[in-house]
């Protein structure tokens, strides 16, 4: 513009040299307004007649030739030389007016000239102005009602935006947490060049997303379209979409699960032989139940004599069972669970013994009558942890009999009973050994021996007619006991 503004000072001052032929004071009129015209700077800080003063004693003081020169320096060709000097001599020197409208037109040239030759640059990358709009305060967002009402404030000159991009281009968000998004707003200028402008606001201006909701959405000060946006809580891939009317523009979501808030181990129980192992898996979920990686996880017990392998593991650990029998314990996995944001999961596991190990019992006979002061053998039957058949331990045997006693030999034994006769009582096997421990019972009434002979007594009697005599009888056993 510098340029154009002296170019029109040359061709002004030629006219004033031109003039000084026909009216030294009518050139120097003209000279001075267009000067003024030309720098509304010189208008502000100089005094307009003390300025016309100075421009005459100047003119004055310089001759044709001067002004010849002057208009050869400003680019006047000869023939438009002497078209100027007539159009001086027949008094039609341009008006104030039509010298302002000859600079405006000058000034509208060179803006579209500059417009047509600037060089074409590509959008700014949204990325640090998208990211400062995202951590500035929420002031500037319209909320959806707010919108539509916004359109009467909107600059005009948003109208020229044609294209829009959202930042970022590609994101995750985690399922029920929300995130900025800014859609920045340009001109397309072709060849993937674009020239970035404010964003228009349209009635129809609206985001939307189709794995989450928009909660709030507007304009920022610097022109960028702008919406808060909140993920579903199922995890899904899908895009959000800022829509200005007139175009519109949408980027890459995905709905992710949450970090893991909670576990839980596979199998929930199990029975492990002794000596045996178990392997344990861990599955986490987020807040929302979704499946999601594990974090490190420290695995535990509280089996004797166990252990897990390995303690540090993000998934599983291998349990091996000792020799004993154990009931009711855990194998567990923790992720710092004594913190806020901490977690534990559990399974229970039984130490069983192994497959040759009897771990119940049965007795033969399980319901029998002993004679007093007699005995009854007993045979004793176990089982392993599945039921089949396994060899004994070596049992204790005992009874309730009044003055009974049991003598053992092997897996049998044999009740010697007391000489009380009895009903309900019992015979009792058992073992505890090695975390194992189980016993057997049976049911034993101590009768009379079975009677061999008896004697009457008396044994010889004379009974009157119509009297009487009373008998009794005496048995006794193969042993001549009295039974």
């Amino acid at each position: 513009m510098a340029r154009k503004v002296g170019l029109m000072s040359g061709k002004a001052f030629v006219a004033i040299a031109l003039l000084l032929l026909v009216s030294m004071v009518s050139a120097i009129e003209i000279a001075a307004t267009a000067s003024v015209s030309a720098d509304p700077a010189i208008s502000k800080s100089f005094d307009v007649n003390a300025y016309l003063k100075k421009a005459a004693e100047k003119v004055l003081a310089n001759s044709k030739a001067l002004a010849e020169k002057a208009a050869t320096q400003a680019g006047y060709t000869p023939e438009e030389l002497k078209a100027l000097e007539k159009k001086v001599e027949a008094g039609a020197l341009p008006t104030q007016a039509a010298v302002e409208s000859q600079k405006a037109e000058e000034e509208k040239a060179l803006a579209k000239k500059q417009g047509q030759t600037q060089t074409q640059t590509p959008i700014q990358t949204p990325t640090e102005s998208a990211k400062r709009v995202a951590s500035s305060s929420r002031e500037w967002r319209y909320n959806a009602g707010q919108a539509a009402v916004a359109v009467q404030n909107s600059d005009s000159n948003a109208a020229s935006a044609t294209m829009c991009l959202i930042y970022p281009p590609k994101s995750g968000v985690a399922a029920g947490e929300g995130r900025d998004y800014a859609a920045i707003c340009g001109v397309d200028l072709g060849g993937g060049s674009y020239k970035p402008t404010q964003c228009p606001l349209s009635v129809s201006y609206s985001w939307g997303s189709d794995v989450g909701s928009i909660t709030e959405y507007g304009v920022s000060p610097k022109g960028f379209g702008t919406a808060h946006f909140v993920a579903q809580t199922t995890p899904a891939a899908g895009s959000i979409t800022a829509d200005f009317g007139a175009f519109s523009c949408s980027a890459i979501i995905y709905a992710q699960a949450g970090p893991a808030s909670s576990c839980s181990l596979a199998p929930e129980s199990a029975i492990v032989l002794a000596n045996g192992s178990q392997l344990f898996a861990a599955a986490c979920a987020d807040s929302y139940g979704n499946a999601v990686d594990c974090p490190l996880f420290e695995w535990g017990t509280d089996a004797t004599d166990a252990t897990v392998n390995p303690v540090y593991s993000n998934d599983s650990t291998l349990f091996t069972a000792g020799s004993g029998v154990q009931l009711d314990r855990r194998v567990w996995a923790d992720h710092d669970s004594m913190s806020a944001h901490g977690f534990r999961c559990e399974a229970s596991v039984t130490i069983a013994p192994q497959l040759d190990q009897a771990v119940t019992c049965t007795l033969a006979p399980a319901n029998a009558d002993v004679v007093a002061s007699g005995t009854l053998g007993y045979a004793a039957s176990c089982y392993n942890i599945k039921g089949n058949p396994a060899a004994c331990p070596a049992l204790g045997w005992a009874t309730d009999v009044t003055e009974g006693w049991m003598e053992p030999f092997g897996g049998q034994a044999t009740l010697h009973a007391g000489s009380a006769i009895e009903d309900g009582k019992t015979v009792l096997a058992a073992f505890r050994g090695g975390g194992i421990k189980f016993k057997c019972v049976a049911s034993v009434d101590v009768v009379y021996p079975d009677a061999r002979d008896c004697v009457l007594s008396p044994s010889a009697a004379s009974v009157a007619p119509g009297g009487s005599q009373i008998f009794t009888a005496a048995c006794h056993d193969a042993a001549g006991l009295d039974t």
